[in-house]
């Protein structure tokens, strides 16, 4: 009964605000799942393997609205309930093992993933099945859902360091079945590799510079920022003390938790599953920038397990770590800042215009949302390759003739088009701003009318 409340409160807490707008991760993602079957094989642009693609891809046969597209999510997420709960109770009692299912139930960042239709929630719950059957020792189970970790993220390499290490230090009798586990998932995923290196060559194929910064973040900040993401969420608060101050807690304990793992030799399993693949993550991170909380977020599970199996008995540790999670909830229930990329909004602002209008932006072609979302309004990008350039802005001339409104996107700007040269293009063709609308995350659109 108290399990089946959990998984209930946490199904609640991951349909609260479930018809946000696509932002443009998601818009990507629901177009190219929307592509025939066959080309849901094709993802040179997109570094991830196909399963949530495919999964995606029959899922939209039931429809494509924000809420439809994200209770796949939101199944895999309270999914992922039901597996920590699982995973917990080989080794925990049902006090421990409901207080580390509870505590991920509640978590803001797990629970915004569990409303984001991208893989890494189902790669979260993946992990989370793989880990329970190598715990219980079925290595052909365990070699089916590595299967599905490496047809899902490439994260899988962490994760299976993680899991190596455990095995080796506490199972070493199994450590042949593990490796020829290890094989034979490997095995399966070698016809993607073809993939992986066109994937590749487009991720690290110089698109423009500063986008790796956008996708990623340095090293070190990596390392402080997980644990922020893990403790608040997407929240980011102005004041610093106040943010030291919520995320103290959760790092505090995690280091507690690894120190009494190191000298009880007690759960060493989880605190191994955590810090191992973290650590190896971001030793990683200095050499490929391809590291983001987001990508870690299968690491979470593992923390509150060792967090619990160590503090769980400290009641005031969980009422300390469920009240900030819900306090970080409730903010981001209720401030649009911390939402998703309000495209919805911005799309349909310019789609009510009534005269001969054009949307613009500083990309090689209008970003997802407006591609998803547009009905009447045409667009056009204006950075071919990545860079406002003369070729782009002849073109953009072009297009100007006969329209009467012109919509700029400022949305990564800043990154193709430094200089401000389309406006001064626009302007140049006759058009003078009429205003400027700021719409959460997407930035400001601005509006320019032609002059008589």
């Amino acid at each position: 009964m108290k399990l089946l409340l959990i998984l209930t409160s946490g199904l609640i807490l991951r349909l609260i605000g479930l018809n946000q707008s696509f932002w443009l991760d998601e818009a990507a993602q629901v177009i190219e799942s929307s592509r025939p079957f066959l080309q849901q094989f094709n993802l040179a642009a997109d570094f991830h393997p196909p399963l949530y693609h495919l999964l995606l891809h029959f899922w939209l046969k039931g429809g494509s609205s924000e809420i439809w597209v994200r209770l796949l999510s939101v199944m895999l997420g309270v999914g992922s309930l039901v597996y920590i709960y699982r995973l917990a109770r080989i080794r925990l009692n049902q006090y421990l093992s409901l207080a580390v299912t509870l505590l991920l139930a509640v978590s803001a960042y797990h629970v915004y993933y569990s409303q984001e239709a991208r893989p890494y929630i189902l790669f979260s719950l993946l992990v989370l099945v793989s880990t329970y059957y190598l715990m219980k020792k079925n290595y052909t189970a365990f070699a089916v859902s590595l299967i599905a970790c490496w047809y899902t993220s490439y994260f899988t390499l962490f994760l299976l360091f993680g899991q190596g290490l455990v095995v080796y230090f506490q199972e070493k009798k199994d450590i042949k079945k593990f490796i020829t586990a290890f094989f034979v998932s490997l095995l399966f995923f070698l016809p993607w590799l073809p993939e992986v290196k066109r994937q590749l060559d487009v991720g690290f194929g110089g698109s423009f510079t500063g986008w790796q910064e956008v996708v990623s973040f340095g090293s070190f900040r990596n390392l402080g920022l997980t644990f922020a993401r893990f403790s608040l969420g997407r929240l980011n608060p102005d004041n610093n003390f106040l943010y030291l101050l919520l995320v103290s807690p959760l790092a505090v304990f995690a280091l507690w938790s690894l120190y009494e793992s190191v000298v009880k030799r007690k759960f060493t399993e989880y605190a191994i599953l955590f810090w191992g693949p973290f650590t190896l993550a971001i030793l990683i991170s200095f050499f490929l920038p391809v590291v983001a909380p987001q990508r870690l977020l299968f690491l979470l599970p593992f923390l509150y397990l060792s967090i619990v199996s160590h503090l769980g008995g400290v009641k005031v540790v969980l009422y300390l770590l469920i009240f900030i999670s819900l306090a970080s909830l409730a903010v981001y229930y209720y401030n649009p800042l911390f939402q998703r990329e309000n495209w919805r909004a911005a799309v349909s602002y310019v789609d009510q215009t009534k005269t001969e209008s054009l949307a613009v932006f500083a990309f090689p072609e209008p970003f997802a949302p407006y591609q998803l979302y547009a009905r009447y309004t045409p667009a056009i990008g204006a950075a071919v390759n990545f860079r406002v350039e003369d070729d782009d802005l002849a073109r953009l001339s072009a297009n100007l003739s006969g329209k009467q409104k012109v919509y700029l996107f400022d949305y990564l700007r800043e990154l193709t088009d430094p200089e401000k040269k389309l406006e001064l293009e626009i302007e140049a063709a006759g058009f003078r701003e009429s205003s400027v609308n700021n719409f959460e995350g997407v930035g400001f659109v601005r509006t320019y009318e032609k002059q008589l």
